[in-house]
């Protein structure tokens, strides 16, 4: 007979809710774009209209002047029309040629469909925790304690490792939408000479985030193809678990960091270093340790309650508080 609590744990492991939410989510931003075409479309024209208007009243005006500069002005209003109304496939485009090669370059077949269900990497890490915890089955906490302890350490940092890694994921699916939509609203500004700066800067965001999807896409890639070459039943010989914690903190500071490093990439400006992780690592045990030590003392001072209000300051004959001499603090009066 097959316990009732199974269908919780199914429950646990179901994980489309999730992706059906991201689904809904890049849905209703991709309808976003057909909502606002007719307005883009209408300062698209209406620069078009000046800019031409401009550059063919100076080529007039010259005039025995050659006509290259009028032609090249036409082109480039040609390349930004076509630009504005088929940016959301080329935006698309450019991101998932960042994210198919990322998967390439990491070499375990996985595939964009997997990638844009960032809940499957989650329930990797979450496979591997309980794979790394069986490893402590048989062992006594007091006797193998430290070995318990390393275990469980392991399996902590790669179950955080792989959720923190699919969370990276899952807000950069949803921040390029949400990013392509608004360059959308700034491209046709790049037809005018006197606000092509406002389109500029729109066009480098979406490179720089192909490039941050191709980082990402390359970790997880690595992570699921380290985490099939790993035996179905893990042991602690040749060092098992101190493998799978050293794993588990590279992918986790590599999530960390991928998308500074996609920065750093395009502003051509290296400052990463082994120490940001570790700094990193530092102030989330700060925060922790902060936390836990407010807890303490509103728990103290709930449970001390109970003291009289009358008592405060009245301790023993030793404990009372010395009163401040003020009259020995006043300056000396001068006689007149």
């Amino acid at each position: 007979m097959r316990p009732q609590c199974s269908r919780g744990s199914e429950a646990a492991m179901n994980t489309g809710s999730v992706n059906a939410f991201l689904d809904r989510f890049l849905g209703l931003a991709d309808r976003g774009f057909g909502l606002i075409q007719g307005d883009v479309a209408f300062v698209l024209n209406a620069l078009i209209v000046i800019s031409v208007t401009l550059a063919g009243a100076m080529w007039a005006l010259k005039g025995e002047a050659p006509i290259a500069p009028f032609f090249r002005k036409v082109l480039f209003v040609g390349l930004f029309a076509f630009l504005v109304n088929n940016w959301n496939a080329i935006a698309g485009a450019i991101n998932q040629s960042g994210a198919a090669l990322g998967l390439k370059a990491g070499g375990s077949g996985m595939s964009l469909a997997e990638l844009h269900d960032p809940a499957r990497v989650a329930v990797q890490g979450k496979e591997l925790f309980g794979r790394v915890m069986e490893m402590g089955d048989g062992m006594n906490i007091f006797t193998d304690f430290l070995t318990l302890a390393t275990i469980l350490l392991a399996g902590v940092v790669i179950l955080i490792a792989f959720f923190v890694l699919a969370l990276q994921i899952f807000v950069q699916l949803i921040a390029f939408k949400l990013g392509s939509l608004a360059a959308f609203v700034a491209l046709p500004w790049g037809v005018f000479s006197g606000t092509a700066w406002a389109a500029e800067r729109p066009l480098g965001w979406v490179a720089s985030s192909a490039i941050r999807l191709f980082l990402l896409a390359f970790v997880a890639s690595v992570a699921l193809s380290f985490v099939s070459e790993l035996p179905q039943t893990m042991t602690l010989e040749n060092g098992g678990a101190l493998d799978v914690l050293l794993f588990g903190l590279t992918i986790l500071a590599l999530s960390f960091l991928a998308p500074a490093l996609a920065s750093e990439v395009m502003q051509g400006n290296p400052s990463l270093s082994a120490a940001q992780p570790i700094q990193a690592g530092m102030a989330g045990a700060g925060m922790i340790a902060g936390a836990a030590v407010t807890t303490k003392l509103l728990t103290s001072s709930r449970g001390g309650g109970s003291r009289p209000r009358g008592a405060r300051g009245r301790g023993a004959a030793g404990g009372a508080r010395p009163q401040p001499n003020y009259a020995a603090m006043r300056p000396p009066q001068r006689k007149p």
